[in-house]
């Protein structure tokens, strides 16, 4: 993997915009005893300045963990109801749009460049403004619009200093809050795509030439694998674990402009048995000319592997539409919250991508486990070594076009699980140093065993010793040499006795039957 590849990945979970000092002419009183509030003294002007970055508090301690990383690049979601807190450019936040912007440029300056996520959904609301929630949402084509509004408003005023986007994160885990009917889901996942491909298309025709940055959108993919290998329909169910998780959204954007065949095949055929009543949107020739090609990159989000098996399930709704049951495999680590620990499911999810969408430039947007232990995480390191190696291999042994990797994530939140490099207290974990040799040294450490050898040898107290010391290949060959002729001769003496043992018994038995025959003979005479 080239070194530009070694992308780290992080948020900014709770970096909310606050009002900068020295910036507000203004002088308040403080009604400390009444109710708590400011009150604007009237008639006095104070003197002011001109705003800095520095005025965010915020800002220069999420530097500080970023400096701490040595990382390239530096992935975080910007926040659309406080951008437009109304969902449209009447009532933009220039406060927050100027945050974000002097967090792009002190990165800049610390020589770390920003990916930007324009949507992350992480609660019940989305993550939308206001009025787009009380609308319906996603289930509203109104929001496929607004989004456009303000991709368009991010990429105007962020774009110089910004080269990778993500318009949308993880929208095939929006079915975890559209789940209530599936074919909720399926029409908020058709307005997501539509939404995404429009502000792919904003930057192609509007911007690209400008600010030669690129767009993609993240999804989560997760591999499978069949729970019993040698069961037909336990491959079936993991393929279509794929299908449903994966190519829904893949297909239309990086293959035919339409969602899977296979997925609109089961749905058809669940639809027929009275299973479900489940149903795929089609797009119309517009739409599928909209999405299809609207991705500069293929960007995931891989966190572990699922074993699945056939499970047959009855009911309108999204995750009983695939028939998968999850399974739980003892034998492998798992982290805290049962999250399996299976590095190979990298390499696979990443081949099956390229096998099935071309060879495309891939980027990991996130890869990470949680790991109770707030010092010593050494479950993270594990994991994290673990699959950046099986991210090397499909590099150089499979040719799979990987390009870049970020670890997720930089810090944890207050709650569980912790994910991140660093605690809430911003206190680093032994995972932030082994990370930095880790990127130093592109994904292997031997180091490890390079300062084994290099170490000084401690100094002989006699000749004897000093040979030893001297000729340590030899001594080891010898040894080894003379363990073997000991076991050859081992074998040879147990096999000569057991032979031996075997000879004697014969002749004994070639002794005895004279006499026994001449005692019958004078026993005859008598």
């Amino acid at each position: 993997m080239e070194k530009h590849t070694n992308l780290t990945f992080g948020e900014f979970a709770e970096s909310v915009a606050s009002s900068p000092q020295f910036c507000d002419p203004n002088l308040y009183l403080w009604n400390l005893t009444g109710d708590g509030l400011f009150y604007q003294v009237k008639g006095v002007k104070l003197k002011t300045r001109p705003a800095q970055c520095t005025d965010f508090v915020t800002i220069k301690t999420q530097l500080d963990l970023l400096s701490k990383l040595k990382i390239t690049h530096y992935r975080f979601a910007l926040n659309w109801s406080l951008l437009l807190p109304s969902g449209d450019l009447k009532s933009i936040n220039g406060q927050v749009l100027r945050y974000y912007r002097c967090v792009i440029s002190e990165l800049l300056k610390l020589n770390i460049k920003s990916v930007v996520t324009l949507y992350y959904p992480t609660h019940r609301s989305l993550g939308l403004p206001g009025p787009l929630v009380q609308n319906g949402g996603w289930l509203n084509q109104s929001t496929v619009q607004a989004f456009r509004t303000y991709a368009e408003m991010c990429f105007r005023e962020l774009g110089d200093l910004v080269k990778f986007w993500i318009t949308i994160n993880e929208p095939n885990r929006l079915s975890d809050i559209y789940n209530s009917g599936s074919n909720h889901t399926y029409q908020a996942a058709h307005n997501l795509l539509i939404a995404h491909a429009s502000a792919w298309h904003v930057y192609d025709k509007q911007y690209r030439s400008m600010q030669h940055g690129q767009i993609s959108l993240s999804l989560h993919s997760d591999w499978a694998e069949p729970a019993n290998p040698f069961v037909d329909t336990h491959w079936e169910a993991a393929e279509r674990f794929l299908q449903f998780e994966i190519a829904w959204f893949s297909d239309p954007i990086f293959k035919t402009g339409d969602y899977p065949a296979a997925m609109r095949e089961y749905l058809d055929y669940k639809n027929s048995r009275g299973l479900s009543s489940s149903s795929l949107p089609y797009f119309t020739k517009e739409e599928k000319e909209l999405v299809r090609g609207a991705a500069d990159f293929y960007a995931l989000n891989h966190f572990t592997t699922r074993f699945v098996n056939h499970e047959s399930k009855n009911g309108s709704r999204y995750d009983f539409d695939q028939d998968v049951q999850f399974l739980q495999d003892i034998t492998c680590l798992n982290s805290p919250s049962r999250s399996a620990v299976v590095p190979a499911g990298l390499r696979k999810i990443l081949n099956w991508i390229r096998k099935r969408y071309g060879d495309l430039n891939i980027y990991i947007t996130a890869n990470g486990i949680d790991d109770q232990s707030l010092i010593d995480d050494g479950l993270r390191k594990y994991y994290i070594e673990k699959y950046v190696q099986e991210a090397l291999k499909a590099y150089h042994i499979d040719k799979v076009n990987v390009r870049g990797y970020f670890a997720f994530k930089l810090a944890d939140e207050k709650s569980k699980p912790r994910l991140g490099f660093f605690t809430h207290e911003a206190k680093a974990k032994a995972s932030v140093p082994f990370y930095n040799r880790l990127i130093s040294h592109n994904g292997f450490l031997l180091e490890t065993a390079n300062n084994i050898c290099d170490q000084p040898e401690e100094e002989a107290t006699c000749m004897f010793c000093l040979l030893l010391v001297q000729k340590k290949p030899l001594v080891f060959f010898g040894c080894c040499l003379c363990s073997t002729l000991i076991l050859l001769l081992s074998i040879i003496v147990f096999h000569k006795r057991k032979r031996r043992k075997w000879y004697w018994s014969k002749n004994m038995e070639y002794m005895c039957v004279p006499v026994k025959s001449r005692h019958r003979e004078v026993l005859h005479q008598i």
